[in-house]
């Protein structure tokens, strides 16, 4: 199952985001069942709130929010002290943030490849394969 990076999560609800026509599709083909079930964490959880309260979008992140708890076909993993250890490497290695880094790591552990994300800074990962579509 692919991760949905923040940007993307973020782009589908404000329709401001410079990301926002390229983020709707990918949300709803998700909600649509065209792509199945997808991965989030706690980190990327804790962006995308985050990034709409300091917004004052207060009502897009409670509903984000409740989306990436609840949905059932987002599953939410809990970044634990082994996997925070490896995000940290793999931010230092790849020069990315501690998010990414949990997101490779989350990935890894998965063994799934595939990555829903508009940060290019991805691509400096040979193994990760970046959509920017659905």
């Amino acid at each position: 199952m692919p991760v949905v990076d923040s940007c993307v999560w973020i782009g589908a609800k404000r329709k401001k985001d410079q990301w926002h026509e390229m983020a709707v599709p990918i949300i709803k083909a998700i909600h649509d069942g065209k792509i199945k079930n997808v991965f989030v964490n706690d980190h990327i959880f804790n962006e995308c709130v985050t990034f709409l309260i300091n917004k004052k979008d207060f009502i897009a992140a409670s509903e984000l929010g409740k989306t990436l708890i609840h949905e059932p076909k987002v599953r939410l993993v809990l970044i634990d002290s082994p996997m925070f250890l490896h995000a940290w490497k793999f931010s230092k290695r790849y020069k990315l943030s501690f998010t990414d880094g949990t997101i490779l790591t989350m990935m890894k552990i998965l063994n799934d490849k595939t990555l829903y994300s508009f940060d290019a800074g991805f691509d400096r990962v040979k193994w990760v394969d970046r959509k920017e579509d659905a």
